[in-house]
Formats: C-alpha cells, structure tokens, sequence
C-alpha cells in the first residue's frame, strides 16, 4: 500500500474516506488489488500501469456535482480554468503545459463541479501522457504512460477536494500546424458541448444537470483550437476574465 500512495502522490483531504483499498501479493508473484471489486496484475508493475484506470473509475462516482472528463489549472491570480475535452485532443498535454508556466494543478482526467456555486472539486491524479507529449512538454522519454506533474515543476501546487469557483471553461482541439484560434460558445452551444463531456450525468440526475446550465449561463465557455500548447497556454493567459 506505501508503493501505491507514493505512486499515485499527494491526492488526499482530511474528510472521512468513503471507500477502502486493500492490496496484497500472492506466492506467484500477482498483486490483487480489492475493494467492493477485485483487480489481479500479474505484478507490480502491471498493477501500476492500470492504477490510475481503476481509480479514476471511483473518482467518478460523485452523486453531488457533475464529473467532467476535464483537465483543471489555476493561474498565479487566481483565475480557475476549466479544460473539458474528449480523449485525444489534447487535454493532458496543455494541463503539462499550463503547468510549466507555473499554473497551479487540479488533474487532468476527471473534475467535479457543484451546482450552485460552481466550485471546483481537483482531483489532481498523475497525468496520463505519451511519448510525443512528452517532448512537447520537454520531458526525458519514459516507458511509463504516467507522469507526476512535480516532473514538469518542482515547484507546482496540487489542488484537491473544493478548490473555488471556475472562472472560465475552454474546450481545447490540438490540431497540428494549426494556429491558435479562440471562439467564444453561446449558452445553447456551450450545454452541449459541456454535457457530452459530462461522466455522471445518468448517476447525479439534476445536481449534474444543474451544474452544466449553470455553467453555460453564468460562465465564459470557449472552443480553443492551437497546434501548439505553450502558445494556447499564452492565449489563454492573455484573454483571462
């Protein structure tokens, strides 16, 4: 259990754990993960590489606010953004970017939202990255498809549990050899958009729903197309609400 905790790293709060893991190793060498569930590796290793899978699972199965498939960044004023986007435009690879321009960290796989307020829950997990991201964020090659963001700054702040209201949503695309290009959604189009990349609407019902409209009515949502993440990072910097 202390290799987990150091792999997945700080990600915890002081409120009463709702769910238990165990983990223990058998005579040939798997290591079997339990919860209300059991996970057999054939190794640690195996075990590491789909930790993150199995965990982000439970992550999502809030009742109390919407769960986006979203990356989260805060800036150095305070601004809190927002990244919703399907798996393979992006999304994780601009997190790596905002924080190495010194953005504070809230994960980059699944973000809640409360209704009403629309406070921020991180979840502030490794990243999920791959080669080509890597050297965009110029990282050293790695065999592991997870990366502690403490390796793109040493210096970066993890956020969890309810961090503040989200200042603004953008929905990126990386497109390559695609300049950057930032258009501001409409309320009709920005429910869509935001309900498409929603986890848990079926299991939170109208709390879910909720924070989606009131996200697209209240807050700045906008669709950020770029080939590159350091200049969408600068974009977004510059056009901060």
């Amino acid at each position: 259990l202390e290799a987990l905790d150091a792999f997945l790293g700080t990600g915890t709060d002081a409120e009463k754990a709702t769910m238990f893991f165990d983990a223990h190793e058998t005579a040939d060498g798997e290591l079997v993960l339990v919860t209300d569930y059991e996970w057999r590796f054939p190794s640690r290793e195996a075990c590491l590489r789909q930790l993150t899978s199995v965990v982000n699972e439970y992550a999502v199965w809030t009742h109390s606010c919407a769960a986006f498939h979203a990356g989260a960044v805060r800036s150095p004023d305070g601004e809190l953004v927002l990244l919703p986007a399907p798996s393979g435009n992006g999304k994780s690879t601009l997190t790596g970017a905002f924080v190495a321009a010194g953005w504070d960290y809230l994960g980059d796989e699944a973000i809640g939202v409360r209704p009403d307020s629309l406070v921020a829950v991180g979840y502030p997990k490794r990243l999920a990255i791959d080669a080509s991201s890597r050297a965009v964020l110029n990282l050293p090659e790695s065999d592991s498809a997870d990366l502690d963001p403490a390796e793109i700054s040493a210096d970066v702040t993890r956020l969890d549990g309810d961090v503040g209201p989200i200042s603004r949503v953008v929905l990126p695309t990386y497109q390559e050899g695609a300049e950057v290009t930032v258009q501001r959604l409409e309320p009709h189009e920005a429910v869509v958009e935001l309900l498409a990349n929603t986890l848990n609407l079926a299991r939170a019902g109208q709390a879910a729903l909720d924070a989606v409209c009131d996200l697209a009515a209240t807050v700045p949502v906008e669709r950020l197309i770029h080939g590159d993440a350091h200049q969408a990072v600068a974009r977004v910097s510059t056009q901060l609400v």
